[in-house]
């Protein structure tokens, strides 16, 4: 193996429409893209990569504009990790991201497509997952709201399958936190998940067929006041304030040492060496 290929980590994001996928991407983009003295490190990438992630973010950040919308095609983003050093940056991680359509998880037909089947395959060999679970219907779930108890039961079963197909690393990533920040915790939301047996029986699958990694994380795309939640259902933009994104790069940044550790602990039980 090269060191060029052992320096890649496939990073790939699981959630229906609505799930905030490109969003997420984009914001933590914002977040990472310049060096900061709380982070351990940064990230670069391609021109093309930048200035979609940015023009994504300029609209999300813009209160006169609408939403981003959503993925209508699949598409491949990579950042090169930047260690600052006194000799200058390190670069020792890659990072492959996949952007798509969420319904072409949920979609009857994708089984006999000749994209998506492969797409498909690509995630459910990722080094790590990121299963984004939509924060507005978490919040009806914690509300003992029908539509919530439908987004477990039916929207995310085939990001749930693709997981149990998977060995890697897993974070579930609860976004718009800024919505349950302040009325609910993120305690409350794992033993809420954990009392639908789907979820509870993959994540007991899961700890005993692999020693990978298994992590919940809150996080806010534009942080708390930004926007808010409408009658309609409807996130509105208000006031003038500017976003300020939350725990977005805590899924990324954690995936290293759970890749890492995950690779070790394989070898280690197999005998073999990593």
């Amino acid at each position: 193996m090269s060191d060029d290929t052992a320096r890649a980590f496939e990073v790939h994001a699981l959630g229906p429409s609505g799930a905030g996928k490109t969003v997420f991407m984009a914001s933590l983009y914002k977040r990472l893209n310049i060096k900061r003295p709380e982070l351990p490190f940064f990230v670069k990438s391609e021109y093309n990569t930048g200035l979609q992630l940015n023009r994504t973010y300029n609209q999300l950040a813009n209160p006169d504009e609408t939403w981003p919308s959503s993925t209508q095609q699949i598409m491949e983003w990579s950042f090169t990790a930047c260690v600052p050093t006194p000799a200058g940056d390190f670069e020792p991680i890659q990072y492959t991201y996949l952007d798509y359509p969420g319904g072409v998880l949920t979609s009857p037909r994708g089984v006999d497509d000749e994209v998506i089947g492969p797409l498909i395959d690509r995630l459910k060999a990722a080094d790590a997952l990121l299963v984004l679970l939509d924060g507005q219907q978490i919040m009806a779930l914690l509300r003992g709201e029908r539509s919530g108890a439908r987004y477990l039961e039916l929207e995310i079963t085939a990001s749930l399958e693709i997981v149990q197909q998977s060995r890697c690393p897993v974070h579930f990533v609860v976004t718009k936190w800024d919505l349950l920040e302040g009325h609910h915790t993120l305690e409350e939301v794992r033993d809420r998940l954990m009392t639908r047996r789907d979820f509870a029986d993959l994540i007991e699958s899961k700890r005993s067929d692999t020693a990978a990694a298994i992590r919940l994380f809150p996080v806010s795309a534009v942080g708390p006041g930004f926007a808010e939640l409408q009658p309609s259902g409807e996130m509105k933009k208000v006031g003038s304030l500017h976003p300020e994104p939350k725990n977005v790069e805590l899924p990324l940044i954690s995936v290293v040492p759970d890749t890492l550790q995950f690779v070790y602990l394989e070898a280690e039980n197999s005998g073999g060496r990593a």
